[in-house]
């Protein structure tokens, strides 16, 4: 026995919440009252659980990557929902992962199934498709600055294969990339979209 401490009590419900998404129920919730018996020397706790259906996230397709490695990136427990938006958030982590892999066309799509109310089946549908790397980074339109100049002013994220760099194309890292040249350019006082266009010569 230990005496009831208010903040223990908080702690508890947060971490009893955490277990149960642990174990696969994303979007549980568990609430938690206390009142205190003063005569009898105790304390009467209630608590609700709302465990929300249990989530089988599986994988097809994935012959480069295993299931273990790619189970990690769901979304779904840190969000505590298994939405439509945290749906595509885990198909857009694991596009990511694949693509740093070089696998640059590589499609993943999401759906679920509900097996009554206790259960919802998640599947991530891949098609790997072919791999390259970036043997060239090029600009056109570019007539105020060189390349040089903007590599020299950006961090760009794309890089070409090298010693240390695996030349991989990433949407996220394309899309950071043109946002950064958007900026660079609006400082120099050009309000002129930049786009990228994906062009990936095999090796």
């Amino acid at each position: 026995e230990q005496r009831f401490r208010p903040a223990a009590f908080e702690e508890t419900i947060d971490g009893l919440t955490d277990r149960l998404r642990a174990r696969g129920y994303p979007e549980a919730v568990v609430r938690g009252s206390f009142r205190a018996d003063v005569p009898a020397g105790a304390v009467d706790v209630d608590l609700i659980v709302e465990s929300g259906p249990q989530v089988e996230l599986v994988f097809n397709g994935n012959r480069v990557l295993s299931d273990e490695a790619l189970l990690p990136l769901a979304t779904f427990q840190k969000a505590g929902s298994i939405d439509a938006i945290e749906l595509e958030a885990t198909a857009q982590a694991v596009r990511k992962r694949y693509q740093e892999r070089g696998f640059y066309a590589v499609e993943v799509q999401p759906s679920t199934k509900v097996h009554g109310r206790r259960a919802t089946r998640v599947s991530m549908d891949i098609t790997e498709g072919p791999r390259g790397f970036l043997s060239e980074l090029s600009f056109t339109g570019n007539y105020h600055l060189s390349p040089g100049e903007i590599s020299r002013r950006i961090d760009l994220y794309l890089r070409t294969s090298g010693l240390l760099v695996s030349g991989a194309w990433v949407d996220e890292w394309a899309a950071h990339d043109a946002k950064e040249l958007v900026a660079l350019y609006a400082k120099l006082g050009f309000g002129a979209a930049v786009t990228f266009d994906r062009a990936l010569q095999l090796r």
